[in-house]
């Protein structure tokens, strides 16, 4: 999970994540904002998932939640 490529998807994710995000606010109301946002929520479950399993395989747990606390709260909202 502590590899450059590991952190380089997860970026290239976020950036793509937050150009939906956008683009589903921009959108008129209609059936692309409804895609969008479904694409914005399976997003959000790819975080979900890779933070877990940076959890799982984080050695002190502690750690984890001092470096991930933003993380953890932005899936949160």
């Amino acid at each position: 999970m502590h590899h450059p490529a590991t952190d380089l998807v997860v970026m290239a994710l976020i950036l793509v994540s937050v150009v939906c995000i956008v683009w589903e606010i921009l959108s008129p109301p209609g059936p692309r904002q409804d895609v969008l946002r479904i694409i914005g929520d399976a997003f959000v479950v790819v975080f979900v998932i890779e933070l877990t399993l940076r959890f799982i395989v984080a050695p002190s747990k502690a750690r984890f939640f001092r470096s991930y606390w933003l993380d953890i709260i932005a899936i949160l909202v």
